[in-house]
């Protein structure tokens, strides 16, 4: 049975190619359909599908970038992030991932199609795509990717931020926040920091991603667009080698260009940051886009507490594992005295060696060489049978729920559990997790 079929008694069916994702760099990997749910005819709603052939795509992406934007899509909602219905894995080779319909395509196209966007659209735009990065940077996740084609408009003319191939959290298990060392993005769009190549807060350089898609949709051309050599981009970053056309140039406000420039600031300690964004005299033109609505000011609140927890939950964690004493029984109590029985240098061997005649064994006075711990047999299951994987999360409660689980026995029980003999396999439910490499 092929994915299509797989996908129609799944309630989906495919229609036309809307594009490729970014890591297609073989035909086929990554294709981007437009799709509709057909369960109930009376509701056809249409959607986006991105489908993964997991066996095209380079082990790095399976491995590495695919588990950690799944699960990014799973936490992850906000009115100006593109939504994620669901996510369904077919027999280990195909991941499909609905989400929502972006019916005017990506900021890109529209620029190339239709000019460079006014000052007073982008400013309501702009201001929407960093609402979508503080709630992000909120959840200490960072998008590491921003650029005008991850960029999509609806019907309505609201833009989402999409595409999180790059994404991840940065909080390890301290419940502190890390560096980046991974050379990732687009390279019209990459901070020098990155370029570097020495480990780089990525909250920061995804301010400089912003400010790379501000000066396109205004300049309706690339910054550094001369430059190809990672060398030569660098220093043209550093040196402030960019500008603006002539021609738009005099139509612009002298608060676009401050902020622009402030955020393509080489230096770490002087480039804005989110909230000062937020806050700058630009946005501040048009007083609507200081206020937030209450789907922007919830989703932020959410982001907030559900934080909280997780970093109090990881700290709390890391004080029990710190404090607990660990019982670990002495050398005394490990050799029972009434087993053992005094050394002798005249003692035969078989007094010594023949253990099935006897119960008692004897040591050296001064040995402390641990006692050799009996083994322990892993008992696996084996089967070539291919299976669905059904990752489907539902909308419950204004988040994503996880409704289906594959159950197998794959993991040796280390304790006894009821219904379950020592020393026999333990169910474990297995989960779509990312590998934490980066």
């Amino acid at each position: 049975m092929s994915h299509v079929e797989m996908l129609e008694r799944r309630g989906y069916r495919l229609l036309d190619i809307l594009g490729s994702g970014s890591h297609a760099k073989v035909d086929g990997v990554v294709k981007v359909y437009m799709a509709e749910f057909i369960a109930d005819n009376l509701c056809q709603r249409p959607m986006a599908c991105k489908l993964v052939d997991m066996e095209k795509a380079p082990r790095n992406y399976v491995v590495k970038f695919l588990p950690k934007e799944l699960e990014i899509l799973r936490r992850i909602k906000h009115p100006h992030i593109i939504e994620t219905y669901s996510i369904i894995q077919w027999n280990k080779r195909y991941v499909c991932t609905f989400m929502q319909l972006a019916e005017k395509g990506d900021l890109l196209d529209f620029i190339l199609e239709n000019g460079a966007v006014s000052e007073n659209q982008m400013r309501v735009w702009f201001r929407q795509i960093t609402l979508a990065v503080q709630y992000m940077h909120t959840l200490e996740i960072v998008h590491r990717d921003l650029k005008c084609e991850n960029i999509l408009i609806t019907a309505k003319c609201n833009v989402k931020v999409s595409d999180f191939g790059f994404a991840r959290s940065i909080l390890d298990d301290h419940g502190s926040t890390i560096l980046s060392d991974t050379f990732c993005g687009s390279l019209c769009y990459i901070a020098p920091e990155v370029l570097k190549g020495l480990p780089y807060n990525p909250k920061i350089s995804d301010m400089w991603g912003l400010g790379v898609i501000l000066f396109v949709a205004l300049n309706c051309a690339m910054p550094f667009r001369k430059f190809s050599q990672i060398k030569k981009m660098y220093e043209a970053q550093m040196s402030y080698d960019w500008a603006f056309r002539s021609k738009i140039s005099d139509e612009l406000s002298s608060q676009l260009k401050s902020l622009v420039k402030k955020l393509l600031e080489p230096d770490l300690n002087k480039r804005l940051g989110v909230q000062q964004i937020l806050n700058s005299k630009w946005i501040a033109m048009n007083p609507k886009c200081l206020i937030l609505s209450k789907r922007e000011k919830s989703a932020l609140e959410k982001a907030e507490e559900e934080i909280t927890k997780i970093k109090a939950k990881k700290r709390e964690l890391i004080k029990d594992l710190k404090y607990t004493p660990v019982k670990t029984p002495s050398l005394k109590k490990k050799l029972d005295p009434s087993r053992t029985e005094k050394y002798t240098p005249t003692a035969s061997k078989t007094s010594h060696t023949n253990k099935k005649s006897s119960n008692s064994y004897s040591l050296p006075k001064d040995s402390t060489k641990p006692l050799k711990k009996e083994t322990q047999k892993t008992f696996r299951r084996k089967t070539n049978k291919p299976h669905l994987h059904h990752l489907d999360w539902s909308v419950q409660g204004g988040s994503l729920v996880h409704t289906h689980q594959k159950v197998s026995i794959n993991k040796r029980c280390t304790r006894e559990v009821p219904g379950f003999p020592q020393g026999r396999p333990r169910p474990e439910v297995q989960a779509w997790r990312g590998a934490q490499i980066d």
